[in-house]
């Protein structure tokens, strides 16, 4: 069955297709302005400074241990996830900047795609949104983190996380899909995503 589910899985609750429950993660408290902050939780479920945990597991059976074992070990190496999860989008963004401003009006291209030099200048352009929980393999955790973003309006920001390490940056929906880490980590490479982040096209 894997790890112990950490005593936050007491609190998990079955949804419509997953399980759920509310969790605190500090590294990613004050991350984006508020018009950024509004799509998220428009319906409440998840109370305020908290923020949503999904488990791709099957709401009427019991939650299988790999799936604790994945976020106990997010537990475990929070701290270090969470900066790599925003250091991997920070290599993202300054790969893709310049394709970004080209694409949208001028007028609105410093408020799109403005100049950052570091994690504190691409704090307001983010807002987390939820965690998304695979089932681990080797011991090791397989997560997605959902984010809304200043210049991805539309499909919002994924990120996919196998152990430790940031292996794509694309669209939320890469983060709520249950594929391998090793598919992760060949998609769309060379495009400023997974492992080729910031790499020259």
């Amino acid at each position: 069955m894997g790890a112990v589910p950490p005593d936050e899985f007491g609190r998990a609750r079955p949804g419509r297709f997953t399980w759920e429950l509310a969790a605190t993660i500090p590294a990613f408290d004050g991350l984006g302005t508020e018009k950024l902050r509004r799509g998220i939780n428009r319906d409440g479920r998840v109370p305020r400074g908290m923020f949503s945990v999904s488990m791709k597991a099957d709401p009427g059976r019991p939650i299988p241990g790999s799936f604790a074992a994945s976020f106990a070990f997010f537990r475990t190496r929070e701290v270090a996830i969470c900066r790599n999860v925003l250091q991997g989008v920070l290599k993202h963004y300054l790969h893709v900047r310049d394709d970004i401003r080209e694409s949208v009006d001028p007028e609105f291209a410093d408020e799109i795609a403005p100049v950052v030099r570091g994690l504190d200048d691409l704090r307001p352009l983010l807002a987390f949104n939820s965690v998304y929980v695979h089932p681990a393999g080797g011991g090791k955790a397989d997560l997605g983190f959902g984010l809304e973003c200043a210049w991805e309006e539309e499909h919002g920001l994924g990120v996919r996380v196998w152990g430790d390490e940031v292996v794509l940056v694309g669209h939320q929906s890469d983060a709520i899909e249950g594929r391998g880490h090793t598919e992760w980590a060949l998609k769309n490479m060379g495009d400023g995503m997974g492992g080729a982040a910031g790499a020259k096209r």
